[in-house]
């Protein structure tokens, strides 16, 4: 990590990285601090020293405070990042880092438990150890697996009219974290029960097309959803409704009188546009092409 230079005039609380083995915590400094540094700058815009695990699974950092204010109690705050590999597709995370850290003053037995091992005489190993009485300790992070992220997802828009065209199908952008996981889109019919107007896939596209044969005309869209699922994600619903619209209820009749002749003037031709009887009334522009 970077430092400051100790000592001088500057009492602002400052500690660098010493040791990240705890065997080696109380070695002494020598004649001057020779802090650890790293080649990755962390977001606090110091660089970050990489942590090895030893054969129980733990790793240590150790820091020495080179800077202290003798006047107030000093707060020193430390940066720590973790990374892991975990494997969504079945749903497990074998990387995943223990979640759980101890605080304690250093140098110290190690697990907090003085032995003959570490309990060299004050002649030979003259430094002072410090006797974990109660460890800080406990959970301190949690790790949780990405979703699946599907953009114009809320508005599908779909309309059809009994008799008219059938509504295009949509094509919605779907982007997953990690990526390429293998997503599957399964269609949920809420209205009408049991129905079965409503399909979807997935192929790197969410796809959704309806089937609105044996609907009735309705004010009230039917709705239903897509649910998109992937192993080790949160599943995501896309809601999807459609309108079905009555068809047109028009009747239109023509009369005319006698025959009509080439350039004749003033024939009478008569187009009679209507609703059907059980129509309700309307209003609207009619034309009539020759």
């Amino acid at each position: 990590m970077n430092y400051a230079v100790p000592g001088g005039t500057n009492v602002a609380p400052y500690a660098v990285l010493v040791a990240t083995n705890e065997s080696h915590e109380a070695d002494p400094d020598a004649a001057a601090v020779a802090p650890l540094a790293g080649g990755v700058p962390g977001s606090d815009g110091l660089t970050a020293y990489p942590l090895t695990v030893d054969a129980t699974g733990r790793a240590a950092a150790i820091w020495e405070v080179v800077d202290a204010s003798p006047q107030a109690i000093d707060t020193l705050t430390f940066s720590v990042y973790v990374t892991f590999s975990g494997l969504p597709s079945t749903n497990a995370f074998p990387g995943l880092p223990v979640n759980h850290v101890a605080l304690s003053f250093a140098p110290e037995p190690g697990g907090g438990a003085f032995t003959n091992a570490n309990g060299a005489s004050a002649l030979t190993s003259p430094v002072p150890r410090f006797s974990v009485l109660t460890p800080q300790q406990g959970s301190w992070f949690s790790i949780s697996p990405c979703a699946i992220s599907v953009f114009n997802a809320p508005n599908v828009p779909f309309t059809y009219a009994i008799g008219g065209p059938l509504p295009a199908g949509q094509s919605l952008i779907v982007e997953t974290s990690p990526s390429g996981l293998a997503v599957t889109a399964t269609p949920q019919v809420t209205t009408p029960a049991n129905g079965n107007w409503l399909s979807a896939s997935y192929k790197g596209l969410l796809g959704i097309s309806i089937n609105p044969a044996g609907l009735a005309a309705s004010a009230t869209p039917y709705t239903g959803t897509v649910v998109l699922s992937a192993p080790g994600v949160p599943s995501v619903t896309v809601p999807v409704s459609l309108t079905v619209y009555p068809a047109p209820s028009l009747t239109v009749t023509k009369t005319h009188v006698g025959g009509f002749t080439a350039g004749q003037v003033g024939a009478t031709y008569s187009v009679t546009v209507s609703n059907a009887a059980s129509s309700a009334s309307t209003s609207g522009t009619v034309t009539v092409t020759e």
